[in-house]
């Protein structure tokens, strides 16, 4: 690099930073600025940073934090990245975290992880020690910003929220201390990152999960014609929320990008067996689906899975047939546009609500638009209440996410076809949705974020907020 282009703020950055920074200071003429780069943006062309603050330790988190704070500039905070409303990647500065990506098994109680852990490493390299973490289903999604959202899988129901499973952290405050807080000290801290964590109330740089257990079982599958989608979903959002913790099912109703291509609808899931070789209990789950399901059972594929099997399929890093998934390369050198929306649902859909949606999936398909109603069963475990986490989504029946995905270079038609798109979904079913939306999917253009993210929660929030960060250096949602 030529570091005679150094913008002043990188030249500055690295005079204040000198040779106890380990980590990376990049700036917008580094050919290295590409790291900034996100898979999916809310917005293209993606913004870039004039100063990306790669660290790699925690003392490399607090220079940098102490350098964009004296030097009263805008900033951001991200472990992976995937905030779909490109909240970590707005300001002059991005202070990643992102090479925080430790992790490992302390005793069998417990994980240690750093927030730039990667979903799909963590839940692998997590195997030898016969526990997992529930994550989503992108391997490489940070547990850093997972974990502060809420954090929900194909595991979720049985082991709950990811969120509900932290038990301790490091976090840098405003001031510049660093604090550990846990049951004991700072619990209040614990309990507002445990689930609201982007609000701003500090920079996470380690944290301790609850371990879970890995469990085998079967994995399923199966698709049908658009024409059949009516129905499938009424059964389905009357069986996959309320079913036994162990059975998780996604339904999703796909519209591919070449709009000669049919749209269909598909069923995935797992059932984990809970009960073990000597007692029968992957049958009566199996039986409850066939039963429910009825004809349409005859099409849902069911795959015997080891317990490591199970768990790299969930997370996304192995597929069906048990081979490593596909994933793009990184740094990406470029962005995909993505639109989206989401909305919880504390009852079912009626007949009418499911049938203009599904006719919404169809109408008006262009070339290159991908369209995907991607429907997440609630209820199971992530209804338990937990006192140390603030995640708030305990009532809902499911969730529903409207996905609209393009290439890196759509034209302005295309990109407002898009967004219109999920608003259309949006506000279609808006008279059925508790006006509640998931933090993981945050928005751009909502009046009241908090209020939407985190409901009954919000003043509780705002408090916390005055205590701990009372000149809103981490902007966070705007408390």
């Amino acid at each position: 690099m030529n570091t005679s282009r150094d913008s002043s703020l990188v030249a500055d950055a690295k005079r204040a930073f000198g040779d106890r920074f380990t980590g990376r200071c990049i700036g917008g003429f580094d050919e290295d600025i590409m790291l900034a780069n996100k898979q999916h943006a809310a917005q293209l062309p993606l913004h870039l940073p004039e100063l990306l603050i790669k660290c790699r330790t925690q003392r490399d988190v607090v220079q940098a934090f102490e350098f964009v704070r004296d030097k009263d500039v805008s900033f951001s905070v991200r472990s992976g990245g995937h905030c779909f409303a490109d909240l970590s990647n707005r300001g002059d500065a991005i202070i990643d975290c992102g090479d925080l990506n430790g992790f490992g098994a302390d005793g069998t109680d417990s994980i240690i992880a750093g927030p730039g852990a990667l979903s799909g490493e963590a839940v692998d390299g997590l195997l030898p020690a016969g526990v997992t973490v529930p994550v989503g289903g992108c391997p490489l999604v940070a547990l850093g910003g997972l974990s502060m959202v809420g954090g929900f899988g194909l595991t979720g129901r049985l082991h709950g929220i990811l969120s509900d499973r932290m038990s301790a952290a490091h976090v840098l405050l405003a001031d510049g201390s660093m604090v550990e807080c846990d049951g004991d000290q700072h619990s209040e801290l614990l309990w507002a990152i445990s689930g609201a964590g982007p609000t701003g109330f500090g920079i996470v740089t380690q944290m301790r999960f609850d371990a879970a257990p890995l469990y085998p079982g079967v994995a399923l599958e199966g698709g049908w014609p658009i024409a059949q989608a009516e129905e499938i979903f009424a059964l389905w959002q009357s069986f996959a929320p309320l079913t036994d913790n162990a059975i998780s099912v996604q339904i999703s109703l796909m519209a591919p990008e070449d709009p000669d291509q049919p749209c269909f609808v598909r069923i995935y899931g797992v059932i984990l067996d809970t009960k073990g070789p000597d007692e029968d209990g992957l049958e009566p789950l199996l039986a409850a689906i066939a039963k429910h399901f009825g004809a349409f059972a005859r099409q849902i594929n069911i795959t015997a899975k080891s317990a490591p099997d199970i768990a790299l399929y969930a997370c996304g890093a192995q597929t069906y047939h048990d081979e490593p998934a596909w994933l793009p390369s990184r740094p990406y050198s470029g962005t995909a546009l993505l639109a989206q929306r989401s909305q919880f649902f504390e009852a079912p859909l009626p007949v009418e609500a499911i049938s203009a949606l599904i006719e919404r999936l169809q109408a008006d398909r262009t070339m290159l638009q991908a369209r995907e109603i991607e429907c997440i069963p609630w209820g199971g475990n992530y209804a338990r209440h937990n006192e140390r986490s603030c995640f708030s989504h305990r009532q809902a029946l499911m969730l529903l996410r409207y996905n609209s995905l393009t290439g890196r270079r759509p034209s302005q038609a295309v990109s407002t076809s898009m967004q219109d798109w999920v608003d259309d979904c949006r506000d279609m079913l808006s008279p059925y949705a508790n006006n509640r939306i998931y933090a993981g999917y945050a928005e751009q253009d909502i009046s009241d974020p908090v209020a939407a993210y985190f409901g009954d929660e919000a003043a509780r929030l705002a408090a916390l907020k005055r205590r701990y960060d009372p000149d809103n250096i981490f902007i966070g949602y705007g408390v």
